[in-house]
């Protein structure tokens, strides 16, 4: 804040968008189409959400500019608009400048399903597996199987 001014400092921001996930005012905003995003999800049985950082594991993945876009109100439409479950690939965050933004997106996320747990329509579930290691070996050790 500058006197009653918002000013951000670009050398600062990462992009992880959780300045405007968590302003009250909607005072920071983005281009983000939640509505969007929730509509995709009443489309999909599983939904595979990724950042745009992120390598992609499923040929349909919805990508978000961050997880830290995100705001607890999102995740609780999430699971009531899903018809099935919807996977955060999380995989890569350990290494992205926004692992912040990650940790806090986790811990909303755990929030929100011990909350509504009883009411969600959909399984909200967390991956941080890299699913291109366990790919490759299930690969290698049916190979092996093959082999022998």
């Amino acid at each position: 804040m500058r006197g009653r001014e918002i000013v951000l400092d670009k050398n600062c921001c990462t992009g992880c968008m959780s300045c405007v996930a968590v302003c009250p005012q909607d005072a920071l905003t983005s281009t983000f189409d939640a509505d969007g995003l929730l509509a995709s999800l009443e489309q999909k049985t599983d939904a595979w959400i990724s950042c745009g950082r992120q390598r992609r594991f499923h040929p349909d993945e919805i990508i978000v500019p961050c997880m830290g876009v995100l705001s607890k109100p999102i995740l609780a439409a999430m699971g009531f608009r899903a018809s099935g479950s919807v996977i955060f690939n999380l995989a890569g965050c350990i290494e992205c400048p926004n692992h912040q933004s990650s940790e806090v997106f986790k811990k909303d996320l755990f929030e929100v399903v011990d909350a509504l747990a009883d009411v969600l329509d959909s399984e909200l579930i967390i991956s941080e597996t890299d699913r291109e290691a366990e790919l490759t070996e299930t690969d290698r050790r049916s190979y092996l199987t093959n082999l022998k």
